[in-house]
């Protein structure tokens, strides 16, 4: 929790925390552990690029350019 994360979505490269539900509320561009995102790429290497499901029936890229700490399974 916590590290910064640098991902491609296909729109170029975003920076987002990999941290908890109060931080996106809090306005801070987030993605949580346990959300389709979040569940794809913890644990994922720097340059993968991986797929997940936003929603049922939708299938979607992201690749991983870049990571601020472990970014490893918490739990």
């Amino acid at each position: 929790m916590g590290d910064g994360v640098r991902l491609d979505l296909g729109d170029g490269p975003e920076e987002y925390v990999v941290g908890s539900v109060e931080q996106v509320a809090a306005g801070v561009p987030t993605v949580t552990p346990g959300s389709p995102l979040g569940r794809a790429i913890v644990g994922a290497e720097v340059g993968a690029t991986v797929t997940y499901e936003p929603r049922r029936g939708v299938r979607l890229d992201v690749r991983i350019l870049g990571v601020e700490g472990s970014l490893t399974h918490t739990q």
